[in-house]
Order: structure tokens, then sequence, then C-alpha cells
């Protein structure tokens, strides 16, 4: 007890020493946010700069070499002299059947009209349709991926750009198929169509009493403008035979990547997340690893949440747009039978027939998808394969460059 008045013992000198260097040691948090800012170590710098950078887009990123070579050519060859050369010795020298018919067949008596949709716009649109269609999913599942690196965005191009035409090869030859068994069996049938009696004009006198019966080939006067050979080809219909070919092709694609292969990305981009959040932990350790978990964790969640909100809308669209597909042939089989150019049976076996080939097609085409090869920065000519190898080992296994995008 010290006597009133009096001062405090001072602390000894090597206390106060101790005490004063502590304090040194321990800079305030300001402090060090203050050094952080004013020398930012290299890699901040490096990622300032590539941010300034303007990157490249996706198209220039292809390496069209890389996809011409591996493109299935000697199928499309196989197509070509399969399908092509007998389609156009049917057109040149085939004959369609000459059915009997009756001059009082109400069936065969509507007026001709001209097309609503014209012959080139039924087999084109759909074909621009699915090309349009395919570079939008393709290209945009390749975008996530090309935010890593140049070389992961050469790499998601280049086999963004191999799938759609891979797939583009499928819709081809499914169209030509198509458009052989149609022939062949407008030809066989020799069906007539509802404007039959107005290309035909059977004005023969001395037919009367035959056409009166009803069963008699009677002959036709030829009408300017329209041809006999024509008016005996009505089933099926070609316009939605073809245009359901391309459609339904694109409509199984969009639902299958909007439901089947969205749900693959999900879970490996989830799984991805858990193995990096995994190093981060075990690079951390410690203290500040713990303190830190809290943050990241509902950041990510945070993330996810929006993720999926944006699926599940992307997804909405993609089937509504899959719907909008599976309408437009319904339209062009409805604006054969108005036009008097078809029967709706004609239409309806069209119709089934073109997606019958296209579900036939289509499995095939997904199925060999995932034997596409795989591409690295080597691949094209120049460069090193490195990253892209050192990516492969901390994956497991080297997915193919399509199966990247599945």
């Amino acid at each position: 007890m010290l006597p009133a008045g009096s001062t405090p013992f001072p602390q000894p000198l090597p206390l106060l020493l101790l005490s004063k260097k502590k304090k040194r040691l321990r800079p305030t948090a300001a402090a060090a946010s203050a050094s952080a800012a004013a020398a930012p170590p290299a890699a901040a710098a490096a990622a300032s700069a590539n941010k300034t950078k303007k990157s490249p887009s996706l198209l220039s990123s292809v390496d069209w070499r890389f996809v011409a070579r591996h493109l299935p050519w000697l199928q499309a060859l196989a197509v070509v002299v399969i399908t092509v050369i007998p389609l156009i010795v049917l057109e040149a020298a085939g004959k369609p059947r000459q059915r009997p018919f009756d001059v009082y067949d109400a069936s065969i008596s509507y007026s001709y009209r001209p097309d609503t949709v014209p012959a080139m716009a039924a087999f084109f649109a759909p074909v621009a349709g699915w090309l349009v269609t395919a570079a939008a999913v393709e290209f945009v599942a390749a975008s996530k991926r090309a935010k890593r690196s140049s070389a992961a965005a050469a790499a998601a191009a280049t086999a963004a750009a191999l799938a759609v035409l891979y797939h583009t090869f499928d819709v081809a030859s499914c169209l030509l198929v198509t458009a052989l068994v149609t022939e062949a069996t407008k030809l066989g049938v020799g069906r007539l169509r509802p404007y039959f009696l107005s290309a035909c004009s059977p004005t023969d006198p001395a037919m009367a009493a035959t056409l009166a019966i009803g069963d008699a080939r009677p002959p036709c006067d030829p009408v300017p403008g329209l041809q006999q050979r024509n008016a005996r080809v009505s089933f099926p219909s070609g316009h939605s035979s073809t245009s359901m070919c391309t459609c339904a092709f694109a409509a199984f694609y969009v639902v299958w990547a909007a439901v089947l292969r969205g749900e693959g990305e999900g879970e490996e981009e989830e799984g991805a997340g858990r193995g990096h959040d995994d190093d981060d932990d075990g690079r951390g350790g410690g203290a500040g690893g713990a303190q830190t978990s809290p943050s990241c964790s509902a950041a990510a969640k945070k993330k996810s949440s929006l993720d999926s909100r944006n699926g599940d809308f992307l997804r909405f669209v993609a089937l509504l747009w899959a719907l909008v597909l599976m309408g437009a042939p319904w339209v062009v089989g409805a604006s054969r039978i108005t036009d008097n150019r078809h029967h709706p049976s004609d239409v309806v076996a069209g119709l089934g027939l073109g997606f019958v080939v296209a579900g036939l097609f289509f499995a095939r085409s997904v199925g060999g998808r995932r034997a596409l090869p795989a591409y690295s920065e080597g691949d094209g000519g120049g460069g090193s394969s490195s990253s892209s190898s050192a990516e492969a080992g901390k994956g497991g296994r080297r997915r193919s460059g399509a199966e990247a995008l599945v």
C-alpha cells in the first residue's frame, strides 16, 4: 500500500522495451490493408492486366483444321452414294403407279391452288433453325468454360464447333434418307392428289359410258402449267416429312441439352466446386481456413441459388423453343391440306415418317458424340499441350472434346 501523494514505482527498463517491441510487431488492420494496397503482388497485377486486355471471341478461337480433320466424312460420302444417286434416278426416270379413278370422285375434284409454303422454304427454313439452335446451345455452354483461360477458350470453342457440325452431318443424313423413302413411296403408291381432276381434265366423249361406271383410266388432256406426274404422287407429304425430320431432330436436341445434359453439367460443376473448396481448406489450414469458410460457404450458397434459378429459366425457354420447333411442321402440313395438295392422311404419314427417322438418327448422333476426340493446344499444330495435360491430370481422366460440354 503506497502512501498518499506518492508516485507508483516505474516499470523496469527491460519490460518497457519488450512491450514497445510487441507493439511494433503487431500492425493494425488499417495499416496492413494500406501496405497491401501500396505494394500489390505480381499475381494481382497480372490479373488486372488480363481484365483490361480484350479477350478474343469464341469463333476466332476455333481451330477449324482440327474440326475438319475429325468430321465423319466417310459417313457423309456413304450417305450421298446411298441416297442422292437413287433420288436422282427416281426423279429423272421414275413413273408413278397409274391408278384408276372416277371423274365423280369428290376427293380428287378440288381446285388447284399455289403453294402457301414453297418447297424450298419447307426444306431450308428448318435447316436454318437447326443451325441457329445448335450454335446457340453449344456456344453458350462453351462461353461458361472459356472464362478460365485462353487455352480453355480455344478448347471449348473448338469442341462446340465440332459438335455443331457433327450433329449437322446427321441432320443432313436424316433429310436425305427421309427424302428417298418419301419419293420411293410416292411412286410406288401413286395416290392421286386432291386437285387431280383439275390437272387431268378428262374430256374424251367416247369414254363417257365407262367413266360413269367409275373404273377406268381415261386419257388426260394436257393442262398448261400443271404436271400430270406430280398430280399422281400425293402419299406421303414430302413437305411434312422433310420439315418434321429437321425440326424433330432439333427439338430432341434442345430437350436433351436442357434436361439430360444440363443435369450432368450441374453435377460436374458441383463436384468440381467441392474439389476446389477442399483444396482451399487444405492449403489454408489452421485458424485462417476456419475463419474464411463461413463467408465462402455463404457466397457459394448464394451463387448456387442464383445458378439454379437461371438454369430453371433457361430450361423453361428451351422447352418452349422445342414446342415451337415441333409446331412448325404441323403448320406446314396444315398448309398442304388447305392448298388442296394433300389429303389429311398424306400429311399424317409424312409427319410420322419424319419423326421416326429423326429419332433414329438423333439416337445415333448422341451416342457417337462421346467418341469425338479431345482438343488440346498442341493439336492445332503449334503451342504446348502441357496446360491441357495438367488439367487432364487434375480431372482424373482426359475427356473427349464433346464430353467437355456434356
